[in-house]
Order: C-alpha cells, then sequence, then structure tokens
C-alpha cells in the first residue's frame, strides 16, 4: 500500500491485509486442567496449543452419529451457559471459528457501551 499527499510523490504505507474470520460461538474456558492442578500448571495448559479435533471418518456410522449428538448437545450447553449466566471479571472465553489470522501482532479489542474498550492478546488452541 502506498499513500500520496500530491498524487505525485508516493510514500510506501506499512504492509496491510484484510482479515475476515467467522466466529461461530463463544463459550467459557470453565475448566483448565485438573482440579487440583496448580495455578503454573493451568496457565502452561491454557497457553499451549491442543490437537484438531479427529473427524472419527473412520467410525462406523451410528458412533459418528453419537459422536455429533454429544458434541451438539455440549454446544447447547455452552450457548446457554453463555446467554443467561452472569461471570465475573477476567473469566477465560473460547471463540470458536474460522478464518483467524495468526501473528505476533494480533491483538483483540472486547467493547462493551459505557466502558473503555480492553486490548488482549490471543492464545491460539489449535
Amino acid at each position: 500500500m502506498k499513500l500520496t499527499l500530491n498524487n505525485q510523490e508516493w510514500i510506501d504505507a506499512l504492509h496491510f491485509s484484510y482479515h475476515d474470520a467467522e466466529i461461530s460461538r463463544i463459550s467459557y474456558a470453565n475448566q483448565i486442567g485438573a482440579p487440583d492442578a496448580s495455578a503454573e500448571e493451568r496457565e502452561q495448559i491454557w497457553n499451549s496449543e491442543e490437537p484438531e479435533e479427529n473427524l472419527h471418518e473412520d467410525m462406523p456410522e451410528e458412533e459418528r452419529k453419537k459422536k455429533d449428538d454429544e458434541r451438539a448437545k455440549k454446544v447447547a450447553e455452552e450457548n446457554e451457559e453463555v446467554n443467561t449466566l452472569a461471570k465475573r471479571k477476567g473469566n477465560k472465553i473460547l471463540i470458536h471459528g474460522a478464518n483467524f489470522a495468526r501473528a505476533d501482532a494480533l491483538m483483540l479489542r472486547f467493547s462493551l457501551e459505557g466502558f473503555s474498550p480492553i486490548l488482549v492478546r490471543p492464545i491460539f488452541k489449535n
């Protein structure tokens, strides 16, 4: 991208790219690690990546349908929790979706009417 003030001299600007993420749902990160884990272990687990979910393509149809039903039930419970339960400030959330840009300089901005926006650095799980 280049900028000009007089349409004759062009100045190189910073690199620009458009990011079009698709957010499918939001859930709370209620259980991080084992209940008896130390704060350092929980922080390490939270900051580490997780393997991508196996789609169980080699499973029989009945088992795959059962897993899909369990996943749909879990998603419905998480959506209900997000929509109805109040949480304290500082709770960790998981944003599920696709096309997230993975960059060290990426910051997320959370804003709510009447409050000043909060910038946070995302942690990518997979």
